[in-house]
């Protein structure tokens, strides 16, 4: 047979000494008290490096423990920022909808969102450059509320209107920019900069 030849490579064994990713032999006894995720190999296999090559610390991933948590890891203040941010994303979804409800937008890709900030919502700032693709619009504009002539309010103020400029025939985002690139001249500068 192959095996015998020499043919077939020595595959790494779990700690049965079953080689990994053989296929499944049904045990003796029943293994009630243990129950795995099927297949188990796949964990075994990442964790041996089978797949990315690190290094094999524990004789079997299934006999590890859980990684402890890294305080250092753990930013209150980063967290209240997107938990803000993940409250706020529904208030311009509704102003989103409005605006496609009464025609002027198809899609909301085709949007511009102005926000004027607000004590309430000045943590967007922090997230300036994230804040088209988390509301899925081509663009958001924010405005310190004493340059647009209004107070500060409860209720935050958010204006949708037609994204300006043309539509990238790649991400569909409207962009002013799209034509400035030589190489790619029907693009906007975020698709030419992802080639």
């Amino acid at each position: 047979n192959s095996h015998e030849a020499g043919l077939i490579n020595q595959a790494p064994t779990d700690i049965r000494g079953t080689p990994v990713g053989a296929p499944f032999m049904a045990p003796e006894k029943p293994q009630t008290g243990r129950i795995n995720p099927a297949p188990t190999d796949v964990p075994q296999n990442v964790s041996r490096g089978a797949i990315y090559g690190a290094r094999e610390t524990e004789k079997s991933i299934h006999l590890s423990l859980w990684p402890e948590m890294k305080n250092k890891y753990i930013d209150d203040e980063l967290e209240n920022k997107w938990y803000n941010l993940i409250q706020f994303r529904p208030v311009v979804l509704k102003a989103l909808e409005e605006k496609r409800a009464s025609g002027g937008i198809g899609s909301s890709l085709e949007a511009q969102v102005d926000i004027v900030l607000s004590k309430d919502n000045e943590f967007l700032k922090d997230f300036q450059l994230l804040l088209p693709e988390i509301f899925i619009v081509s663009a958001v504009n924010l405005r310190e509320a004493s340059a647009v002539g209004t107070s500060q309010c409860a209720v935050p103020t958010i204006q949708v209107s037609k994204a300006k400029g043309q539509k990238c025939p790649r991400c569909w985002n409207y962009s002013e920019k799209i034509g400035e690139d030589k190489q790619y001249p029907e693009l906007c500068p975020k698709c030419v900069l992802a080639l």
